[in-house]
């Protein structure tokens, strides 16, 4: 701008709408003053918050239209013993050169003068034909001050073709199931999308990293897997890298598969003993061709063995919340061995 003024900035937010602006809640209006030189050599600064007119962040990358109502010139008039002027006054303007009519509109408030009216928001353009009259009227208002203004608006639309460039918003703490066990695969993490994220850096518990298009993880723990934490962050190609998320703690439960420790053969009518991984929350036993002797639901068995061949021994066992787990043993029996003695027959005389 090249001479001092006033700036109103109609910034029109996505969904573009038709001029003139703002048309829709989501559009914003900044105003400001400007210093201005002739040679336009000052820059002056109008700042946006990059919030749109409901209070929403606006996104990066989106583009943005703005209309500027240019306001300079502006003059007040404050008349004393109004009455004394029964003429009243005009206003034209001179310079700069006017694209349409040269008359300016004139403003007041007279709220504070009992019978006063207030025209703040269209102003009067005197009429002249067929001759000039006035379109502010007042009577013989002795000692009281009436003040006019009048001003020269210049209003343009410039299609910035603005691009909001904004760093990804903080993320709020991931969410998901936990706790969770050894071995349990295709987990998935997710967090509330983040505003101008356009890749999600994760953060997982064994200490890697994965990076997705999209606002959720799919992890697994495997059978060492330990307890630790998840966090996420977004980034985008303008701003790079957002602030990462509040922790989620992750409880990794034990889930060993208990290997069953015993014989692997034993003879029919013979007692063996097996156990497995002590500690877990549940057992429950069974066997084939055999008679469990005691209780079939601790880290330990004992059996007497019936039946010869092939026999099984299957233990389930359940680690907190855990799925269960269906571990077997094969026992291979073998017949008792009987002793058949033959006697040979001899005749006594």
């Amino acid at each position: 701008m090249s001479k001092p003024g006033s700036i109103t900035l109609n910034i029109d937010v996505e969904p573009l709408n038709p001029s003139p602006m703002p048309a829709g809640p989501e559009d914003v209006v900044l105003t400001g003053e400007v210093t201005g030189l002739l040679d336009c050599s000052l820059t002056d600064t109008i700042t946006w918050n990059g919030l749109s007119g409901q209070g929403v962040p606006v996104q990066n990358g989106v583009s943005v239209n703005t209309d500027i109502d240019y306001l300079n010139g502006l003059t007040n008039l404050p008349l004393w013993d109004i009455e004394d002027n029964p003429y009243g006054i005009k206003v034209n303007l001179v310079r700069p050169a006017a694209g349409g009519s040269s008359k300016l509109p004139i403003y007041w408030d007279d709220s504070n003068v009992p019978g006063g009216n207030v025209n703040t928001m269209t102003g009067c353009v005197y009429p002249s034909t067929p001759t000039i009259t006035g379109c502010h009227d007042w009577d013989d208002e002795d000692a009281i001050m009436f003040n006019s203004w009048w001003y020269y608006l210049t209003v343009g639309n410039f299609n910035f073709n603005l691009m909001v460039i904004r760093t990804p918003a903080t993320p709020s703490s991931p969410f998901g199931p936990n706790p969770v066990c050894q071995g349990q695969s295709n987990v998935t993490y997710t967090v509330l999308p983040v505003q101008s994220a356009t890749k999600y850096i994760w953060y997982l518990p064994d200490g890697t990293t994965d990076t997705t298009l999209t606002n959720s993880t799919t992890i697994s723990f495997g059978p060492a897997a330990v307890s630790g934490q998840i966090s996420v962050k977004g980034w985008n190609a303008d701003c790079g890298y957002g602030m990462v998320s509040p922790v989620l703690n992750i409880t990794v439960n034990p889930n060993p598969v208990p290997g069953i420790v015993g014989p692997i053969t034993a003879c029919q009518n013979s007692n063996s003993i097996f156990s497995v991984t002590s500690g877990l929350t549940n057992y429950a036993w069974s066997v084939s061709g055999g008679n469990i002797v005691g209780p079939n639901n601790a880290s330990s068995l004992n059996v007497i063995w019936t039946t010869a061949g092939i026999q099984t021994i299957d233990v389930i066992t359940t680690s907190f919340t855990c799925p269960n787990i269906l571990t077997t043993k094969i026992c291979w029996l073998t017949p008792n061995q009987y002793l058949l003695l033959l006697f040979p027959t001899i005749a006594h005389c």
